[in-house]
């Protein structure tokens, strides 16, 4: 029985080590936040929402707001001053974007190089350093990773990155 016991309590304190955050991923993290705060926390309690960020200089939000969704584009400087650039409307029949909110699609751990998904190694990696994240209603992380622009594989639906990342990045 104790071996048992000991077994679980080794086994509790390596899975709980070997999920923590790197310093740039921890970085990543909280500038997303801070910018979401800064832009739409007061506008969007008990809304769902997606950000994508690049560089932790651009970012992409998207809010679900039940009847339509709710882009905004924004960038952070060196200071962490944020300057929203676009805000624009969507209409809730973007399949793609309705996709995107499926909490299912979405693993519940944080995705980095050094995680479980990329245990056997990856095909191809470049670029920017990307963050993303789908918090649900709750503020419950889904799908959150730190990667390059360029990934494959992508733990994130292809189809779904795709379209985010073509958001962000177009004028």
């Amino acid at each position: 029985m104790k071996k048992l016991l000991f077994l679980s309590f080794i086994l509790c304190v390596n899975f709980s080590f070997g999920q923590e955050l790197n310093e740039f991923e921890l970085k990543s993290r909280k500038k997303a936040d801070h910018v979401f705060s800064k832009i739409a926390e007061s506008q969007s309690h008990n809304f769902p929402y997606l950000l994508l960020s690049s560089g932790n200089s651009y970012y992409l939000i998207i809010i679900d707001r039940k009847t339509h969704y709710t882009m905004v584009k924004a960038n952070l400087d060196e200071n962490d001053n944020v300057d929203i650039e676009s805000l624009k409307s969507i209409k809730k029949s973007n399949k793609i974007l309705n996709k995107a909110f499926d909490k299912l699609i979405y693993k519940t751990d944080f995705t980095g190089f050094q995680s479980d998904f990329f245990k056997n190694g990856y095909k191809h990696a470049s670029g920017a350093t990307t963050y993303f994240v789908m918090k649900d209603e709750n503020r419950i992380r889904y799908g959150e990773s730190s990667l390059s622009i360029i990934i494959d594989p992508s733990p994130i639906n292809k189809e779904v990155y795709t379209y985010l990342l073509t958001l962000l990045i177009n004028k």
